[in-house]
């Protein structure tokens, strides 16, 4: 038989990137994330929101999420 997937957030931390350049979309769609993830279990609080310019800035703060926080996975929240 297969096997099943957890898809539980619980004890996870996230880091979430968000693009200036597409503020509507963020708008739009920053809160139903988080809210998302907060319905897999993550803590509100496990969720780090950073905004940069530039869609070309999002190579070097997913750099800077990986070697310097301890975050679990990275979400860049872009169209």
């Amino acid at each position: 038989m297969g096997e099943t997937i957890n898809m539980s957030a619980t004890n996870m931390k996230f880091g979430v990137i968000v693009v200036r350049d597409y503020e509507e979309f963020i708008d739009d769609n920053l809160m139903p994330l988080i809210e998302r993830l907060a319905t897999l279990g993550c803590q509100v609080e496990n969720i780090l929101v950073r905004t940069v310019p530039t869609l070309h800035d999002v190579v070097i703060t997913t750099q800077f999420f990986a070697q310097y926080t301890d975050v679990d996975g990275v979400v860049i929240l872009a169209p």
